[in-house]
């Protein structure tokens, strides 16, 4: 829950992301991180991803103390505007 939120409201603030859902499934002994993105149509793709990986999903890895927490990435692209006000 609030740790999906958390993941979810980081990569949001992240220029050129339109929206970020976030997961946590398996079991919880051992668990899997699911982050979909979906990303506006001028966003820099591997910028975006080097940046969820190295920012949001470490600090998910180090609350979780967990250096080798599974992660599957899903970008999007979308036609939409963004969120939030130029």
């Amino acid at each position: 829950g609030a740790l999906t939120q958390a993941v979810c409201e980081e990569i949001e603030t992240y220029p050129g992301v339109h929206s970020a859902r976030a997961r946590l499934i398996g079991d919880a002994s051992s668990p899997d991180l699911v982050i979909e993105t979906t990303l506006e149509q001028t966003a820099d793709l591997a910028a975006l991803r080097r940046r969820i990986e190295t920012n949001a999903v470490a600090h998910t890895r180090q609350a979780l103390d967990n250096p080798n927490l599974p992660v599957t990435l899903d970008l999007t692209v979308t036609d939409r505007q963004g969120r939030r006000a130029s």
